[in-house]
């Protein structure tokens, strides 16, 4: 219980005249604020709360700006809510619930998104979606709260680039107060190792909370809808998604692995590319393959270009650089991209000869499904150099219930792997057997049949160059078994 409901009103009054409101926390919030200023007297500008729900986090960020305003007149500070709409309503039992005991004549009034006080200073208050807010350059923060940055769409852009420079001249701190995210590809697992490294982390559970009795636990947990989510939401687990908001929650450590790619009837297995087109997303490309006599579809390499990268000569220059150091000159049997970029497309044909057919696209979710069952009867395997691929598989989550769209974050961009993974098994041709029939798929090792001999014995014969080159690249791994 906060020390507020025992001390007598003069003596809260005072605290509110002098800044000092530490009569309003509750014990975890005392000991949570005796790490904030051993912090604040260091040269870090940041601190990380990492702490469970039900504990006040947001109630103790916006005090720490009510503070800050009444100790230094003329203060400006930012907190900032994650919250598309009506941040008014979201912000105002918590306002409420901070200014309760406040005297009347040095309460703040609320004035367009404001907290204005009479000394001057104000704390201003933000969506971390209002774009508009950001783009103000020039500004000057003596206190910044990023509440729940855990589940911010570009929470390193908006820390680093626009928020953190404007600290610089007032010396001001930047509190971040949040649960563990809902996807493991998420900046602040990042941030979490950064902040543990140097000292500026909180970090408390449910159980951290005296306040909360073993059956309001209990209750909780019972609440939560798989234990992935009592992990995340009150024990600070990291690394733990939400699989109720996974893209592909199929998706196994047990499909990432090599195949073997010296067998007789590799080199005929059909190639297939797919690219998922990016402007201020990620340009990611994977190469497969169908291993016909497996049923799987066998993606060996993928490509990742972003921001200035994406030009069309580059692109172009990086397939190619692609396609021969996993294929070594295979003809490229279907290329597939996504359609929103024909220009890109007719000059990468026109240009380079590097001929992208569009996708035919169904409902998003319909393509979805497509992977989803393929991944869940083990038929796609995924060679693990393809890291932006297998942490988007991992983390990828749906923007929201509606499931119409995927979520953005800095690191898995928009989900674009999995977008160009769908393209890939929209298209991909699991029908045509390539493998000529001398080729013994089962047996692993390969057998002159009659019109085999007669093709080579041929000179004018089509194959007889294919079949020619095949055979000697696998002589040596042959002869010893008599074959040849």
């Amino acid at each position: 219980m906060p020390w507020a409901s025992v001390a007598t009103p003069e003596v809260l009054a005072h605290g509110w005249r002098v800044g000092d409101l530490s009569l309003l926390q509750k014990p975890i919030q005392f000991r949570l604020d005796k790490a904030w200023k051993h912090a604040q007297s260091s040269d870090n500008r940041l601190f990380v709360i990492h702490i469970s729900r039900q504990v006040g986090k947001s109630y103790y960020a916006l005090m720490k700006c009510v503070e800050k305003c009444l100790q230094t007149p003329g203060a400006r500070c930012v907190f900032v809510a994650h919250v598309e709409k009506r941040l008014q309503e979201y912000l105002k039992p918590i306002i409420t619930q901070v200014l309760e005991s406040c005297p009347l004549d040095i309460c703040p009034k609320y004035v367009n998104e404001s907290l204005q006080f009479q000394n001057g200073s104000e704390i201003l208050l933000a969506s971390d979606a209002n774009k508009a807010f950001f783009s103000q350059r020039g500004q000057k923060y003596h206190l910044i709260v990023l509440d729940e940055f855990a589940f911010y769409k570009s929470p390193k852009e908006l820390l680093w680039s626009v928020l953190y420079p404007t600290t610089k001249e007032t010396n001001g701190k930047i509190l971040i107060t949040t649960t563990s995210p809902e996807s493991p590809a998420h900046y602040f697992n990042e941030l979490v190792l950064m902040a543990q490294a140097v000292g500026w982390y909180f970090k408390a559970t449910i159980y951290d909370d005296e306040t909360s009795s073993p059956e309001e636990i209990e209750s909780l947990r019972k609440g939560c809808l798989d234990e992935e989510a009592w992990l995340r939401e009150f024990m600070c687990v990291l690394g733990v998604a939400n699989r109720a908001k996974l893209i592909i929650p199929d998706f196994q450590e047990d499909f990432v692995k090599e195949l073997d790619e010296a067998t007789p009837s590799f080199p005929y297995y059909l190639t297939h590319e797919a690219m998922d087109f990016g402007t201020s997303d990620k340009t990611l490309v994977l190469f497969a393959k169908y291993i016909h006599d497996q049923e799987v579809v066998y993606i060996q390499d993928e490509l990742k270009l972003e921001g200035s990268e994406v030009t069309t000569d580059r692109l172009s220059k990086d397939i190619k650089d692609k396609e021969d150091a996993i294929w070594k000159g295979e003809q490229i049997y279907r290329r597939i991209a996504d359609t929103d970029n024909a220009i890109a497309r007719q000059t990468l044909s026109s240009l380079y000869g590097q001929h992208f057919v569009p996708v035919k696209k169904k409902q998003l979710k319909e393509m979805v499904d497509k992977v989803r069952r393929w991944m869940k009867g083990g038929r796609i395997v995924i060679h693990p150099r393809c890291k932006l691929l297998i942490a988007t598989l991992k983390g990828g989550l749906w923007a929201d219930d509606s499931r119409k769209e995927f979520a953005r974050t800095e690191l898995l961009g928009h989900c674009d792997a999995i977008a160009a993974l769908c393209y890939l098994m929209r298209h991909m041709d699991d029908v045509t057997d390539p493998v000529p029939a001398f080729v013994d798929v089962k047996r692993r090792k390969t057998i002159i049949s009659p019109k085999a001999q007669k093709i080579l014995e041929d000179k004018q014969h089509p194959w007889k160059r294919q079949i020619e080159n095949n055979f000697e690249r696998m002589l040596g791994e042959n002869e010893d078994e008599g074959i040849l």
